[in-house]
């Protein structure tokens, strides 16, 4: 872990021109058991704060709830503020470190220091330059691509068809691919074509900070009817694919064009007080049948729908879908 460390001391240098004093091994005598077994430790000062390093010990990715439990643990017993530094974290797993405040260092790509009102995001390019989250259609383009990794280049006629929107739509949404830096586009003839150079996890947290939630906007009801195409959401289908106990209520998803099209010719009945209603029906911004496995929505599409979600269960159980996507 030296080497995590010594370039932990050249990015802080390299990013604010600071020195970073000592970094000395710490053996906090005083830490339980499993924080010991978990982590090295360094004492240090940053901008004349005297700090406490945590280096993982493991390459396996801390979940965010259990590291923002892991630095208070050492801060409040060592009365020092507490920096987790990892070589390495994913981009979805950086966010929600953010979320839960837990300062943190990754050498070369990023630092959140709140304590210190150091905020420096290297990695996320949509941050620094501004750009915006990707329309419902571009998302889709994203998604189709995700799944269909091995079928390249992608063609926007082609696209038209299996997605479902017009010709005009799939050229906006290569437009934004290529503005974005995300593929590289060639022109045969009048044919664009697209091609994806990296692997596709690499291409995934390229693409997350462009990407949103699907869920427009939710409804409650005594029941979702079978006439209604509908699909397993939220945390219902999270529960499908974690050990994530069901939730005392069902939650599905649909289309708008379904939903209006349902409420004009069969008769339904919103729920204005969500404790006498049976089900949560969400509103996507994109058909869930387009990635759907069977009755339940698409991993991916679920992740972007609750990975804001601060329940620690649901944090978990998220991690451990990620984990079975298959990269």
């Amino acid at each position: 872990m030296e080497s995590v460390v010594k370039s932990f001391e050249k990015y802080i240098y390299d990013c604010i021109g600071v020195s970073v004093s000592g970094c000395e091994r710490l053996e906090p005598t005083a830490l339980p058991y499993f924080l010991l077994d978990a982590y090295d430790f360094y004492k240090t000062q940053i901008l004349h704060r005297p700090c406490v390093l945590l280096v993982p010990k493991s390459d396996n990715d801390i979940s965010p709830a259990t590291a923002r439990k892991h630095v208070d643990r050492v801060r409040d017993t060592l009365h020092e503020a507490a920096v987790l530094v990892c070589p390495s974290v994913s981009s979805y797993n950086r966010k929600r470190l953010i979320d839960y405040k837990v300062p943190f260092v990754v050498p070369g790509n990023q630092m959140y220091l709140p304590e210190l009102m150091i905020d420096l995001r290297e990695y996320f390019i949509a941050a620094r330059t501004g750009k915006t989250a990707f329309s419902p259609s571009t998302q889709a383009v994203i998604l189709y691509v995700l799944y269909h990794y091995r079928e390249q280049p992608f063609i926007p006629s082609v696209l038209a068809k299996q997605l479902g929107y017009s010709s005009m739509a799939m050229t906006r949404a290569f437009d934004d691919i290529e503005a974005a830096h995300l593929g590289r586009i060639e022109e045969q003839g009048r044919q664009r074509r697209l091609w994806i150079s990296e692997e596709r996890r690499s291409f995934w947290e390229k693409t997350l900070p462009y990407l949103k939630t699907p869920v427009r906007r939710s409804v409650w009801l005594r029941t979702v009817p079978e006439e209604l195409r509908h699909y397993a959401a939220g945390q219902t289908a999270l529960s499908r694919y974690s050990m994530l106990a069901p939730p005392a209520y069902t939650t599905y998803a649909a289309t708008k064009n379904d939903w209006d099209y349902y409420k004009r010719h069969y008769a339904i009945e919103e729920i204005g007080n969500k404790d006498e209603a049976k089900c949560k029906l969400q509103i996507w911004s994109y058909a869930p049948a387009l990635f759907a496995e069977g009755d339940t929505v698409d991993k991916l599409s679920l992740y972007l729908s609750l990975k804001d979600h601060r329940d620690e269960r649901v944090e978990a159980a998220i991690e451990a879908m990620m984990e079975t996507v298959g990269w």
